[in-house]
């Protein structure tokens, strides 16, 4: 499955820092190169945030949409677990 990250999702990923950033992106790299099931990584996010899906990076949050139809996961959001869902 291809991973495409949103440019507003690139910018907030920059922003975490060295370290959290390259965490995130190993993540979201070693999910594509090895075809990682994304639901079975992820869990489904409930309330205004349905349909969107969830990935632990420590103490980060991905926040992805699955579009299964054509094969793709568009990270929309990324960040600190208290700052992401706001």
């Amino acid at each position: 499955m291809k991973i495409i990250i949103a440019e507003k999702a690139l910018k907030e990923i920059a922003k975490l820092g060295h370290v959290a950033s390259a965490k995130i992106l190993d993540f979201l790299e070693e999910m594509e190169q090895n075809n990682i099931d994304s639901r079975s990584k992820g869990k489904e996010l409930k309330g205004k945030f349905r349909k969107l899906w969830r990935y632990r990076v420590g103490d980060y949050r991905v926040i992805s949409e699955i579009k299964d139809d054509i094969q793709i996961i568009l990270v929309v959001r990324a960040g600190h677990r208290r700052n992401v869902y706001g």
